[in-house]
């Protein structure tokens, strides 16, 4: 995996405009589940057709294998 040449101010700069600290008010403990509002949350239930849920989730991988960072099986 090759890396990406920045300066501190440009990493900084990159953090900043994706970071979701301090964007919420209070603690934001509900973090990006901000954006799921009741009109959103509304709006998506409308689309439903068949009630079938579907994971997103991937599975862990418990082997050691090349493409695992540390190479160390999960016990």
């Amino acid at each position: 995996m090759s890396g990406v040449d920045m300066t501190e101010a440009q990493f900084r700069k990159l953090f900043e405009s994706v970071s979701n600290w301090g964007r919420w008010p209070g603690d934001g403990g509900r973090g990006a589940l901000n954006h799921l509002t009741p009109t959103r949350v509304a709006a998506a239930a409308r689309l439903v057709e068949t009630g079938v849920s579907v994971t997103l989730s991937q599975p862990l991988r418990t082997q050691a294998a090349l493409t695992s960072p540390s190479r160390r099986s999960i016990t």
